[in-house]
């Protein structure tokens, strides 16, 4: 059965830049492929590639919107020579969007 079939939340294709920090505290930031509301899929250089360990903890956070958006905590499921399969755990810390008009 391809991995694909065992996913349990459906995959939306889309590239967004995020900063990732390894355990080495080494920051990169990149592209991702997928995301769904458990993980998401990043492309990787061989840099990340060599860094990167399966079962590490990373941090993630989206760059380019216009608010701060939440650092998290992701585990590395999967590593490919396209990229990483990275699992959401948890919010280390929240976002920031009160310098946003209030949509009421």
């Amino acid at each position: 059965m391809a991995d694909r079939d065992l996913r349990k939340a459906q995959r939306i294709a889309a590239e967004l830049p995020m900063k990732v920090t390894l355990d080495d505290g080494s920051h990169h930031v990149i592209k991702t492929w997928d995301f769904s509301s458990s993980g998401v899929f990043i492309e990787a250089n061989t840099d990340i590639l060599a860094r990167a360990n399966t079962d590490e903890r990373v941090q993630v956070q989206f760059q380019g919107t216009n608010y701060t958006p939440p650092i998290m905590m992701a585990r590395i499921i999967r590593v490919t020579e396209k990229g990483l399969a990275l699992k959401l755990e948890d919010t280390v810390q929240e976002g920031d969007a009160s310098h946003l008009p209030d949509e009421r």
